[in-house]
């Protein structure tokens, strides 16, 4: 067999290589370009950022916001005249430097709260100019003694605000004038525990990071799920009120069509009258069987009739059957709009479900009462004897609130003065539909 063919004597087709593409994203190339991108935003952000608002305090519990602003305010005014005198030990002879220089090292506290970057900004040019001051410093030492806690404070806050990039910016800025002040032997050692307390701090910031990000997705996550629910919920109350619906307008087309035949002597452009009637109804009715179709997508047609008023009886009966003791008291719900009526029914359906879960054999009193064009509905279970179990995830109070809302009522829900659970409803039901708005 030559080469290039083969057993059949076919030439092979050679393979043509692709051109090469552009560097991997783990080759040096992409890696030296991605630290020097880093490298220029934390440059940036320790340069020019300003600190946005609110404060790192912010969301943190009263006691603790109070606490730590207390507290750097006693260690800026108390460490002030501490560190003027400091600085006029270190420095004799220069008055005019001791106060500025005390000023300087104490200016980070007072800003830390609200502007840790501008704190570290501050600190470090006092670190840069601080030893320009005449005198002798201490020892081989060129700071003050209080100036190295407050800078490394300033640096710790804004480090784990700021992130990755600002603080290693940060930390080769403090290192550059600690090889400035201190060349030799002894600026290796405080390289070397600043780098550590560096490392620290970036896993900190990391780790704040990530529960941030996680925090913000459960967020997200959180609305999409209410959004879904209420989404969901509007689709079954379609469903429903379309049963509802369209029994009266089936009815409408009904008598439209028979009327013709139940009155005698009935002139001609009133049977056309009729019979436009009926077909407007008809063509309704298709309309809302179309709509209907794709509400409900791939579930399963319902066939059993909406619920009403008349059904609560049974529904309280069921509920002590299951061992809840349920009082019902119903006045003046004759008359009552059916798409009112089914939605009242689910309230008090969902708040039995609700009461039965959380309360126990606690007993529950439901009042379904007509108070002129009003409709209320007030479901109240009393405390119960143990604690209930944790709520879990769903979106039974959502989902009543959503039929109230769409029928133009309002709906309460929260627990009452004696220690119970209380859900009260009010629907508009009056006669005249353009007064229902």
């Amino acid at each position: 067999m030559a080469p290039g063919y083969d057993i059949g004597g076919r030439e092979i087709p050679r393979q043509r290589h692709a051109p090469a593409g552009p560097a991997s994203l783990g080759s040096p190339v992409m890696r030296t370009g991605r630290i020097i991108e880093h490298g220029w935003r934390g440059l940036r952000t320790v340069v020019t950022a300003t600190d946005p608002a609110p404060s790192w305090l912010a969301g943190r519990p009263a006691a603790v916001r109070r606490a730590v602003v207390v507290l750097l305010a006693t260690a800026t005014v108390v460490g002030f005249p501490l560190c003027a005198a400091l600085a006029a030990r270190a420095h004799p002879g220069a008055d005019g430097w001791v106060t500025l220089v005390g000023l300087a090292e104490v200016a980070p506290l007072a800003l830390l709260v609200r502007h840790p970057l501008l704190a570290w900004r501050v600190g470090w040019l006092a670190a840069l100019l601080t030893p320009l001051a005449p005198g002798d410093p201490w020892g081989s030492w060129a700071w003050d003694p209080p100036q190295i806690p407050v800078f490394v404070l300033a640096f710790t806050v804004a480090a784990l605000r700021y992130g990755r990039p600002a603080l290693w910016t940060m930390y080769a800025l403090m290192v550059a004038v600690l090889w400035v002040w201190i060349p030799g032997p002894d600026s290796v050692g405080g390289t070397l525990a600043l780098g550590a307390y560096a490392v620290l701090l970036d896993a900190l910031a990391g780790r704040a990071g990530a529960r941030r990000a996680l925090h913000e997705q459960a967020e997200l996550t959180r609305a999409e799920y209410a959004r879904r629910a209420a989404l969901e919920e509007r689709a079954r109350i379609a469903r429903e009120l379309h049963d509802v619906v369209a029994h009266h307008m089936s009815l409408i087309a009904v008598q439209a069509e028979t009327a013709p035949y139940r009155h005698d002597a009935v002139p001609e452009p009133v049977r056309a009258e009729f019979a436009s009637i009926s077909a407007g109804a008809r063509e309704a009715l298709a309309d809302m069987r179309r709509l209907l179709g794709t509400l409900r997508g791939a579930d399963p047609p319902e066939r059993a009739p909406q619920p009403g008023l008349d059904d609560l009886p049974a529904l309280v009966e069921g509920a002590r059957r299951a061992g809840v003791p349920v009082t019902l008291d119903t006045a003046g719900i004759a008359g009552v709009p059916a798409t009112v009526g089914l939605c009242a029914y689910r309230v008090v359906q969902e708040s039995l479900s609700n009461a039965a879960r959380h309360a126990g054999q606690a007993p529950v009193a439901v009042t379904v009462r007509r108070d002129g064009d009003l409709l209320r509905v007030s479901v109240v279970n009393a405390a119960p004897d143990v604690p209930p179990p944790p709520r879990t995830g769903g979106h039974g109070l959502a989902g009543m609130r959503e039929r109230v809302t769409l029928l133009g009522g309002t709906l309460s829900a929260g627990l009452d003065g004696a220690g119970g659970f209380a859900v009260e409803a009010t629907f508009p039901c009056a006669d005249d539909p353009e007064d229902v708005s």
